[in-house]
């Protein structure tokens, strides 16, 4: 049934992007790279999408990791009061609908609250970064809770600072976590389309959105070969992260 469900779909994807003539019976001498060639260094916006996707999935990766490890941390060793209302609003987007988030961006970023974010790649790396921060929270807060606070005690004990025993003890010791989260943010927003189409402007094109132009746009191929590039980037993404944390995470 899995069999069924994953590979057999994923497989007619990859020999689809072979094919040399669309429609007509599978066969060696139907098979081609061309669409390969095509996709991967004729067509001009592909570079500028991949460089693109690239930028915007590393630097919302990067910026969850921090802010949710932050949330985290006051979750589970502070006693502040808000502590659990920070966390329902870091989390509360992922529960949301992407095109909820995205239209949610526009209203807010749009310049009639004086910032204008529209159309430029920060309001995309927003919309990564807050619908994917609960990937960091979760992963961070449940690794806390494993941490012993004797550890946290010694180093203030010893003159150490907040900054410097949370840089110092809590981010070593949790770095393969952080590591996996990072990774597990990484790969959604990698090929993210859903809230994309909204917020995508001049320039700032994805891997997600060129996907679906090309599929929409009558060359289904081209939309196949892509997609296989995509599932191999999220594939070696997903094996870097289950040898980094020895199968703890990934899928």
């Amino acid at each position: 049934m899995w069999g069924i469900i994953v590979f057999l779909p994923l497989s007619t994807v990859i020999i689809f992007s072979f094919l040399k003539v669309y429609g007509d019976p599978i066969s060696l001498s139907n098979l081609s790279l061309r669409k390969y060639q095509y996709v991967l260094f004729e067509l001009a916006t592909t570079h500028r999408a991949f460089f693109n996707s690239f930028f915007f999935a590393t630097t919302a990766a990067t910026l969850a990791l921090v802010i949710g490890a932050f949330v985290a941390y006051l979750k589970v060793k502070t006693t502040m009061k808000s502590r659990h209302w920070v966390d329902l609003l870091a989390t509360l987007p992922y529960a949301t609908p992407g095109v909820v988030v995205a239209i949610g961006l526009i209203i807010a970023f749009s310049g009639s609250y004086g910032l204008n974010l529209y159309n430029t790649v920060w309001i995309l790396i927003a919309a990564y970064t807050v619908k994917y921060i609960s990937y960091s929270i979760r992963n961070t807060a449940a690794s806390l809770e494993q941490l012993d606070h004797s550890l946290e005690e010694a180093g203030r004990m010893s003159g150490a600072s907040w900054t410097k025993v949370f840089l110092t003890i809590v981010v070593p010791i949790l770095k393969p976590t952080l590591i996996a989260s990072w990774f597990l943010i990484f790969m959604p927003t990698f090929g993210e389309l859903t809230m994309s189409i909204f917020l995508v402007g001049p320039n700032t094109d994805t891997i997600g959105t060129l996907l679906f132009n090309l599929q929409s746009y009558d060359d289904p191929q081209s939309a196949a070969v892509l997609a296989t590039v995509i599932v191999f980037v999220i594939l070696t993404a997903n094996m870097t992260v289950k040898k980094l944390t020895h199968g703890a995470y990934g899928v």
